[in-house]
């Protein structure tokens, strides 16, 4: 049996195809459809490595006598989430509006038009059936209480998806939005106070960047217990997705592309300012976990893992007792004890997780071994030989322009860092790839890429990460064709995406549904506008096109009270905030100085590129290198040292 989602290029929509319900792709023959049969729509929407996604689909969508009353009843529309954001973020916000809360899988029910009146997120059977029966009663018998529910509803997401500033209150400052953010901390396990626990890499970037010696201190504590957490595969390497409870233990074990990206350039940024080796380790190993797992032969990577395997959640990543007791490995007691595995199981169905107890230098202490970074490798080896006998998880192929952007500007910061000639490389032959292979005939920038297929006209997500990618290249390799694509995915933002009563740019202008979405929230990911603000105000600075600062700094000045205000929420903006107030950050050598020097620097080496704007009527000799100082659009003395760029610092 298969529906019409066996023509679908989506790794999540081809698990569908052999569903008994009657699935259509998103497409305005989905939409007439329901028009011609005056039926309702229910849009679901998932990702392929959702687990929950997966449950439903067994309960539910597998079940003969659910997927009938679904047929009967409904023109039932299957949407896979990364392949459209805009159509997400949607019926999300109607999900958060009608239930209070979101997630998926997200299951909206919509007017043949497409205008949402209910939503929901996971449904027992039972549940679903009777909801399926309520609805189509209401359908049939009132009519006018279903439209009259899409108007209000229609109403909610008017104002959810339009951008209104907030009065700024005098003396609001960044030292409020930290001390509010600190007020959130978990003392104990790192992160926030609160279950369940995710990265969130943005926040911790923004809480580093801060003169505040705790929050940077509890930023670091947090990488650390991360690190040494189960949401971190001490085996292959790569982060979960996130922690079901509040001490970074039991992962969702979903692995995304888009997390991986960005804390390989988090974990550099922390062994940068600290040289603690151990966040550096934590970043090569999720760099070797990527391009081991997710490197495709056309040069770009894969989105994800399922975190199911055999049906059943993390078995792959797992240890039984039994499997435990096959290991070939002399220090085996010692081995259960590092890593608190149990007879019984640490987790459930008797499996356990591997939770190291502590750092391996404290633990190497504690215990009076020696060589025990030997021994770790040993077991991995051992425990990784026992784990390749598993089904694997179900690989996600498709290429995310959004997800392979962010992974770039990772491995951008990791080599400007380490100067590994592999990591460099890998960043160069990625950089390569988006500019070259995810372009449709017409040259429009494309969503995703799969079999060799781009297909998807970009969102703002796309070009706003794509551009800041673009200008970590041109820092980390000074080259100006990166400096051109960053300018040419701009000027398409302006054209295309920009709304010109907020200032901010849409999601998308493919699709009216209701509203174009302006999104402003920093989440596990940074909002598209935020990326889009920061790389107006570094464009500007490097080029000289005052239009773009003016208009990041009215952006920046929209967001100022509401980003203090609800710190959390907008990291990413209080980040360009403090970056207003200390010099915005900015260099064509980065890291050069190893970030001996604070994060916000806006330093500037001169080398080959003293045609740009931003060197101009700036002097220099082959014999010695310039360093500037730079803040305001105002640079100070030239020097030629560290020591006395500190010096001008301090001034």
């Amino acid at each position: 049996m298969t529906n019409q989602l066996n023509k679908s290029s989506s790794p999540y929509l081809k698990q569908h195809e052999n569903n008994p319900v009657h699935w259509l792709e998103w497409s305005k023959y989905a939409l007439e459809k329901a028009k011609a049969e005056n039926k309702p729509i229910i849009v679901s929407i998932g990702y392929s490595a959702c687990h929950w996604c997966h449950v439903m689909a067994h309960e539910s969508f597998e079940d003969e006598a659910t997927a009938k009353i679904m047929n009967d009843h409904f023109i039932n529309i299957k949407i896979d989430r990364e392949e459209h954001p805009d159509l997400d973020a949607i019926y999300m916000d109607a999900c958060q509006l009608v239930s209070g809360n979101g997630g998926w899988p997200l299951n909206a029910f919509a007017l043949p038009d497409g205008s949402p009146f209910h939503a929901g997120t996971y449904f027992k059977k039972h549940q679903w059936q009777s909801l399926l029966m309520q609805i189509a009663q209401l359908w049939r018998q009132d009519r006018s209480k279903v439209n009259e529910y899409a108007k209000q509803l229609k109403e909610g997401l008017n104002q959810v998806g339009g951008i209104v500033a907030e009065n700024y209150e005098e003396g609001a400052n960044l030292k409020e939005a930290v001390n509010k953010i600190q007020s959130q901390f978990d003392l104990t396990y790192g992160g926030l106070n609160r279950a369940p626990k995710f990265p969130m890499p943005v926040l911790w970037e923004f809480l580093l960047t801060q003169d505040n010696e705790n929050a940077q201190q509890h930023s670091l504590f947090t990488l650390e217990q991360m690190a040494m957490g189960g949401i971190n595969d001490w085996v292959e390497g790569g982060f979960a997705r996130y922690s079901v409870d509040g001490r970074w233990f039991a992962p969702h074990f979903e692995k995304m592309l888009y997390d991986n990206g960005q804390l390989i350039q988090l974990f550099t940024k922390a062994y940068s300012k600290t040289k603690d080796s151990n966040f550096l380790k934590t970043a090569e190993s999720i760099f070797h976990f990527v391009e081991s797992n997710w490197k495709a032969a056309d040069g770009g990577y894969f989105s994800a893992l399922d975190a199911d395997s055999e049906g059943v959640e993390g078995k792959y990543y797992c240890l039984t007792h039994k499997e435990i007791e096959q290991l070939a490995i002399d220090e085996k007691e010692t081995f259960k004890k590092y890593f608190q595995l149990t007879e019984k199981g640490n987790w459930e169905h008797g499996m356990n997780i591997l939770y190291p107890i502590d750092t391996p230098g404290k633990f190497e202490k504690e215990h009076k071994l020696t060589n025990f970074e030997t021994t770790l490798t040993h077991w991995r080896k051992v425990v990784l030989k026992l784990r390749k006998g598993n089904v694997k998880p179900e690989l996600d192929d498709k290429q995310n322009t959004t997800w392979n952007a962010l992974y770039l500007s990772g491995l951008c910061t990791l080599y400007a860092v380490t100067k590994e000639k592999k990591h460099g490389l890998a960043a160069q032959n990625l950089a390569q790839h988006l500019t070259n292979h995810t372009y449709s005939s017409i040259g429009e920038l494309q969503h995703i890429i799969k079999d060799g297929r781009a297909y998807q006209n970009a969102f703002l997500e796309d070009y706003a990460f794509g551009i800041q990618a673009m200008l970590d290249c041109f820092e980390t390799f000074r080259e100006l064709q990166f400096l051109e694509t960053a300018k040419k995915w701009t000027n398409h933002c302006f054209q295309n995406l920009l709304d010109e009563k907020s200032g901010f740019f849409i999601i998308s202008n493919q699709q009216k549904i209701v509203r174009q979405k302006v999104e402003v929230t920093d989440n596990v990911i940074p909002s598209s506008n935020s990326i889009m603000c920061e790389n107006l105000l570094k464009l500007a600075i490097i080029t000289g096109n005052m239009d773009w600062f003016v208009h990041g700094e009215k952006m920046l000045e929209t967001m100022q009270a509401k980003a203090i205000k609800h710190a959390s929420f907008y990291a990413n903006w209080c980040k360009l905030l403090f970056w207003q107030e200390k010099g915005f950050p900015y260099t064509t050598s980065k890291y050069v100085l190893e970030n001996k020097t604070p994060f916000w620097m806006n330093l500037v080496w001169q080398e080959e590129l003293d045609s740009l704007t931003i060197f101009e009527g700036k002097n220099w000799t082959e014999e010695s290198q310039q360093i500037y100082f730079c803040k305001n659009h105002v640079c100070m003395k030239p020097v030629s040292s560290e020591k006395e760029l500190n010096e001008v610092i301090k001034d």
